[in-house]
């Protein structure tokens, strides 16, 4: 199971894929973020550095699903690792 999930705001994309043969940690399910490369508007950059500076907090770790994919997500997994 290799699945893609989009971000709601289009600037992500998470990956989850269960690998049962793993030499370093056993049967586990891998999660990865990837940032996709776009060009943002400078004021787009300038809003974002400012609620960066206000709050501290980057999203650089956030991923927002739709309900539609966070269903999937979890029918996914369950179906992967054989449960109901």
């Amino acid at each position: 199971m290799k699945e893609y999930y989009d971000c709601e705001c289009t600037c992500s994309v998470m990956t989850v894929w269960h690998d049962k043969d793993t030499d370093y940690c056993g049967d586990s399910v891998f999660v990865s973020i990837y940032k996709k490369v776009q060009r943002w508007p400078l004021l787009y950059k300038l809003r974002l550095m400012w609620h960066i500076l206000i709050t501290g907090d980057p999203y650089e770790d956030e991923v927002v699903l739709s309900l539609d994919d966070a269903r999937r997500l979890g029918k996914d997994l369950l179906k992967e690792l054989g449960e109901k």
